[in-house]
């Protein structure tokens, strides 16, 4: 009974996630810890050289479940007005696979030279960034596992190469900060399989730096996080985190379908950051607790000095 049910319960899974992968990519809860895979302006943001990794969803059992990993490197030149990148990112749904690498470059305006910012973390007071990125996209959906035999649209496997091409740009003025990016604004047009039905979400964040006195060695940070994309209704993050001296971090944030992040980080040998992230969907949601980890090496002064 168990080896019928299971291929029944792909499906229904696959079916309601492939929506997801088709018209939303997956949203990241730690977007904060790693912004520049959302937004290429970021690159070269901070003066020192960054690695980070981060995974989400490989601790569920089940079948299906999404999955996502990302590795990306962003560093800057001459003296922080250029930034250069690299990206990777792997999601799994259903039977659906997608792996993006990238290239990034950003271009910076300083508007001001005041360096205003707490003694033990860097902050830029006035700068606008523009980013790029191009890479390509490689798609892969085992149609076939499903096993669904009377519809010829899951006959074949689909396998493709999607070219990309992204854009964004992000704005900070001492505490407060704002972006917007799309990751792909050529679509499916170049892609190396006709009658493809993906679309390309459009990402706009922001959020602002709150010192609880004048040691500025607290930090309240509330944030947002908006994607829309296709006919899909947009969808939102919004959280608060709490950074002690860059020693500790958490917070709590929640998302418009029903979802609650929990946060919380440390700051060891001041360039290694790790964060770890909880998801708690309610409702209905097949998947109801999702975990999920960011790990962040800084080269030069780290994270603190």
């Amino acid at each position: 009974m168990q080896a019928v049910f299971k291929p029944i319960f792909i499906g229904l899974l696959f079916g309601m996630f492939h929506v997801c992968l088709a018209q939303q990519t997956p949203t990241f809860s730690e977007y904060n810890y790693n912004v520049f895979i959302l937004n290429s302006a970021y690159a070269g943001f901070e003066k020192d050289t960054e690695l980070v990794f981060s995974s989400a969803g490989f601790s569920n059992e089940l079948d299906g479940a999404p999955k996502s990993t990302t590795f990306s490197f962003n560093t800057s030149l001459k003296e922080g007005q250029i930034g250069l990148g690299a990206g990777v990112i792997h999601d799994e749904i259903g039977v659906s696979k997608t792996t993006t690498a990238f290239a990034a470059y950003s271009y910076k305006l300083f508007f001001d030279s005041q360096d205003d910012r707490p003694h033990w973390q860097h902050y830029y007071p006035t700068v606008l960034s523009f980013g790029i990125t191009a890479g390509a996209q490689f798609y892969n959906d085992n149609l076939l596992d499903l096993g669904i035999i009377d519809d010829p649209k899951f006959q074949r496997n689909i396998n493709t190469i999607i070219p990309t091409v992204g854009v964004g740009f992000m704005f900070n003025y001492k505490e407060l900060f704002v972006g917007a990016s799309m990751p792909n604004v050529l679509g499916v047009e170049l892609a190396s399989e006709d009658n493809l039905d993906l679309s390309t979400p459009f990402y706009i964040y922001g959020g602002y730096r709150i010192f609880t006195n004048i040691f500025r060695e607290t930090m309240i940070k509330p944030s947002f996080l908006l994607k829309k994309e296709g006919g899909v209704p947009l969808q939102a993050d919004v959280n608060v985190a709490v950074n002690l001296k860059n020693k500790i971090e958490f917070g709590a944030g929640y998302r418009t379908n029903g979802s609650l992040n929990l946060l919380l980080g440390v700051y060891a040998l001041k360039k290694l950051r790790v964060m770890y992230n909880y998801n708690m969907a309610s409702g209905n949601a097949p998947i109801h607790t999702t975990h999920g980890i960011v790990l962040g090496y800084r080269f030069g002064d780290g994270y603190s000095e």
